[in-house]
C-alpha cells in the first residue's frame, strides 16, 4: 500500500454491504474511570517511512487533528487536514511491538484482541521500534476539496465516524468507515450534513439500535454548541434527522471561556447511562504557547419536552488538567478515548506535526489501584516507578513480560529524560510466586532489594534511600537466585 513515496492517499471506495460490529466496550463507573486516569503519559511514537511530502503535516494550518485507539488493539487512526494540499486524511499506525508479547489476551468475535496499556514504546535511549510504523494512509474528501479538515474522531464498535469541515462555505460532513479489517476499510452508505463547523463528533448506539451522533461546533457564526442526529431506522446509517441543539453556555454559565473541543468522544456505563468527554488546550494557539491540556466530562440526558419533542441536557460531571506531552502529545492537537473490555478507559493524544521521521502520540492509561483485581500470570503485571516519594513526578511504568527485566536504567528513557537514580516511591501488582528486584548496580548485580510479589495491590511511598540507589531491576520467579 505505501510502496509510493511520498504517497499521496488511497481513497476508501470500497462499500460496505452490512454494518460492521457495533458493540461498545462500557465502564462500571465512568466518573470513578474518568478521576483514575494517570495525568503524566506514555511516550510512543511510529516511523513514518518517508511516506509524506517534504511539508505536509509540519505547520499550522496542516496538522493532525483525532485519533483512535482501533478495537483489535494495535492500530491507532490519526486524522488530519493540509490546507495547503487541499487534503483530508486518515493515518493508520501499528503497533507491532507491543504485540511481540501479549500483555492481556481475550477472543472477542472470532479473533484474539490485545486490549492492555501500550506502555512506552521508547524507553531504550527514546529509540522507535523498526516494527511500529505508519501501515496506511487515505485520502478522505476524493471530489469535496474544500472539505479537507478532517477533525476529532469516535468509534462505535469497528465504525469510525469522521467529521470532514469546509470552514471556507462553514458546512460540513460526517462519515462512517467500517474498519473491522484495518487493511481493507469501507466506507458505509450515509453521511450527515451539517450546515456549520463540525470539529469533532462522538457516536453511539441507542437501545432502541438507532445511532445517536454529536457534532461539537465553536468556529463559525453561530454559538458553541453540540448538534444531535439520530438515524431514522435502526441498525442502518443510510438516513439521520436533527434532533436537537444544545448551547454550551446552558451547561456551565458560570465558566469565564467556553472550551474549544479538538474531540468528543461518547461512553457508555453498564447501567445504560450516557457520558461524553470533550478535550481541548486551554492555549487557542498551542503549541507555539503552551496552555493546559484539559478534559471534560459529562453526563448526557435523553428527555422528552411537554410538546413531545426529544431533547438532550448534559450535565458538568468532572474537569482534569493533564501534564503536557512534550513533543509527543497534545489535546489541542488530537485527543481520543479508548474503552477495553476490562473495565478500563484511556485517553491517547497526538502530536500537532510529525518531527524527526516519526509520528508521536502519549497513553494516559489510569494509575494502579488498590481494588485492582488479583492477577496470576506475569504478563499481567503493573510496576509503576515514581521519580519522588509519595507518587509524584515522572513514572516509569512496566506492563506485563516485555519491560520486566531493565538491565540498565542508564539507557530507559522516561518523558524524554534519563530514568536512572530516580526511583522513591512504588506501586506495583505483581503474581504471586514471584518477586521483584531492583539494584544498586547495571547489569542486575550489586546490592539487591527485594519485594515479593502476592497477586494483589501493594505500594511504597517512599523508599527511604536516595535515588542513587537502583540502576537495574527484574521480575523473577520466587525461587531464582537475586
Amino acid at each position: 500500500m505505501l510502496a509510493t513515496k511520498p504517497h499521496p492517499g488511497d481513497h476508501i471506495d470500497t462499500p460496505a454491504l452490512t454494518l460492521p460490529n457495533t458493540t461498545e466496550n462500557t465502564l462500571k463507573s465512568v466518573p470513578n474511570a474518568f478521576s483514575l486516569l494517570q495525568l503524566r503519559t506514555n511516550y510512543n511514537s511510529f516511523l513514518e517511512l518517508d511516506v509524506f511530502a517534504k511539508n505536509e503535516y509540519t505547520k499550522l494550518n496542516n496538522h493532525f487533528q483525532g485519533i483512535q485507539r482501533l478495537r483489535d488493539g494495535q492500530h491507532f487512526v490519526i486524522s488530519g487536514g493540509s490546507k495547503k494540499d487541499k487534503k483530508a486524511n486518515l493515518l493508520i499506525c501499528k503497533a507491532n511491538y507491543y504485540g511481540l508479547v501479549p500483555n492481556s489476551l481475550n477472543t472477542f468475535y472470532g479473533f484474539t484482541r490485545l486490549e492492555s496499556a501500550i506502555g512506552s514504546n521508547v524507553l531504550s535511549l527514546g529509540n522507535t521500534p523498526p516494527q511500529d510504523t505508519v501501515v496506511g494512509i487515505y485520502q478522505l474528501n476524493k471530489g469535496l476539496t474544500k472539505y479537507w479538515h478532517a477533525g476529532g474522531m469516535d468509534v462505535c464498535g469497528d465504525i469510525l465516524a469522521v467529521p470532514l469541515e469546509n470552514s471556507e462555505e462553514k458546512k460540513s460532513i460526517i462519515r462512517f468507515y467500517d474498519f473491522s479489517d484495518t487493511t481493507r476499510p469501507k466506507i458505509i452508505k450515509g453521511e450527515i450534513k451539517i450546515n456549520g463547523n463540525s470539529g469533532g463528533v462522538a457516536m453511539t448506539r441507542r437501545d432502541d439500535e438507532r445511532f445517536l451522533c454529536a457534532s461539537w461546533t465553536d468556529s463559525d457564526d453561530g454559538p458553541d454548541r453540540f448538534d444531535f442526529y439520530i438515524t431514522t431506522k435502526p441498525n442502518d446509517l443510510s438516513s439521520w434527522e436533527k434532533r436537537a441543539t444544545y448551547d454550551y453556555r446552558i451547561i456551565t454559565p458560570e465558566d469565564n471561556r467556553n472550551p474549544k473541543f479538538q474531540a468528543i468522544n461518547f461512553i457508555r456505563q453498564k447501567d445504560g447511562r450516557l457520558f461524553l468527554i470533550g478535550t481541548e488546550n486551554s492555549n487557542k494557539l498551542a503549541p507555539i504557547l503552551s496552555g493546559k491540556d484539559r478534559a471534560y466530562l459529562y453526563e448526557v440526558v435523553e428527555y422528552t419536552d411537554a410538546n413531545g419533542n426529544l431533547k438532550f441536557h448534559l450535565m458538568k460531571v468532572n474537569q482534569r488538567d493533564f501534564e503536557g506531552g512534550g513533543s509527543f502529545s497534545n489535546f489541542g492537537a488530537a485527543a481520543g478515548i479508548f474503552v477495553n473490555g476490562q473495565n478500563t478507559m484511556a485517553i491517547y493524544s497526538a502530536h500537532h506535526w510529525r518531527s524527526g521521521g516519526t509520528i508521536k502520540i502519549g497513553e494516559y492509561w489510569p494509575v494502579l489501584e488498590p481494588n485492582h483485581q488479583k492477577i496470576s500470570f506475569k504478563r499481567d503485571l503493573v510496576i509503576e516507578l515514581y521519580e519522588h516519594k509519595y507518587y509524584n513526578g515522572k513514572v516509569l511504568r512496566m506492563f506485563g513480560e516485555k519491560f520486566s527485566k531493565l538491565r540498565n536504567l542508564n539507557n530507559i528513557q522516561v518523558e524524554g529524560k534519563n530514568f536512572s537514580e530516580r526511583i522513591s516511591s512504588i506501586r506495583m501488582i505483581i503474581p504471586l510466586g514471584y518477586k521483584f528486584c531492583m539494584y544498586s548496580k547495571i547489569g542486575l548485580t550489586g546490592d539487591v532489594k527485594v519485594i515479593p510479589g502476592k497477586g494483589l495491590f501493594h505500594e511504597l511511598p517512599d523508599l527511604g534511600l536516595s535515588n542513587d540507589q537502583f540502576l537495574s531491576c527484574d521480575v523473577k520467579r520466587i525461587d531464582e537466585h537475586n
